[in-house]
C-alpha cells in the first residue's frame, strides 16, 4: 500500500502551480483519489480549502481577501480563482468520491487538510483584546477551513471518521452529525511556539499516529 500524502498551504507555497497542485501524476498525492481496503472500506482524500466561513466576516469577501494578500502566508500560492470558487471545486471533487463510493458499497475514512468544522477550532483566546487584535483573530478563522465540508461529509450517509490538519495545538477528538473528527497533527516546534508533548519528532510522530483497526469499526 505504502504511503501517501496531501498538500497543505505551506507545501503549496513551494512554488506548485495551481495545476501542479489540482494534477498531480505522482502515485503517492493523494488529492482527488481513493484506496479501496479490502471489501468494506475506502479511503478518499482530498487537499481542502477555506471560503472564510468560520469568520464573523463570512460576508466580507473583499475585506477578507485583502487582509490575506496582505499578512497571511496563503498570499504567495499560486491560485487564478478565488477562495470561494476553490471551495466550491474541493466540495464538487467531493461529492463525486463520495457517490462513487456509495455506489461501491463502501464505507469511507475522509482525509484532508483543512478544517472541515469549525467545532475543530479552539475558543477565542483571552490574550485577544482590543479591536486590532479581534480583527486579526476572525480574519485568521475565514482561512481555516468550511463547514460546507462537514455538511457534505455528514449527508453523505458512508463517512464514519475524518482526519484533518491545518490547526496548531492539540484539539480533541469529536463527533458531529454522525462523523468522528480527528486531529493527528504532529505540531510544530520552533523558538517561538512550541507544541510537541515529546523531546524529539520521531518521539512526536509516534505519539500522535492513529493506528486503525478496519475489524473493530462498525
Amino acid at each position: 500500500m505504502g504511503i501517501h500524502y496531501l498538500a497543505g498551504n505551506h507545501d503549496m507555497v513551494k512554488g506548485a502551480s495551481f495545476a501542479e497542485i489540482e494534477e498531480n501524476d505522482d502515485p503517492r498525492y493523494f488529492h482527488h483519489r481513493y484506496l479501496d481496503l479490502g471489501a468494506k472500506w475506502r479511503v478518499v482524500g482530498n487537499n481542502g480549502w477555506y471560503n472564510y466561513d468560520f469568520s464573523v466576516y463570512h460576508d466580507q469577501l473583499a475585506e477578507v481577501a485583502k487582509w490575506k494578500r496582505v499578512y497571511w502566508l496563503d498570499s504567495t500560492i499560486d491560485q487564478p480563482i478565488s477562495d470561494q470558487a476553490r471551495e466550491d471545486l474541493v466540495l464538487g471533487q467531493v461529492a463525486s468520491q463520495l457517490t462513487e463510493a456509495k455506489r461501491a458499497g463502501k464505507r469511507v475514512l475522509f482525509l484532508t487538510h483543512f478544517a472541515p468544522r469549525h467545532q475543530a477550532l479552539m475558543v477565542r483566546p483571552t490574550k485577544v483584546k482590543g479591536p486590532q487584535m479581534e480583527r486579526s483573530f476572525h480574519m485568521i478563522r475565514a482561512l481555516m477551513g468550511a463547514d460546507q465540508l462537514g455538511d457534505l461529509l455528514e449527508a453523505s450517509g458512508v463517512v464514519q471518521t475524518t482526519y484533518y490538519g491545518h490547526l496548531h495545538g492539540l484539539h480533541p477528538t469529536f463527533t458531529h452529525g454522525g462523523v468522528t473528527y480527528v486531529n493527528p497533527a504532529v505540531g510544530v516546534n520552533k523558538k517561538r511556539m512550541n507544541e510537541w508533548q515529546r523531546p524529539t519528532f520521531m518521539e512526536q510522530w509516534a505519539w500522535r499516529t492513529k493506528i486503525v483497526d478496519l475489524d473493530k469499526k462498525v
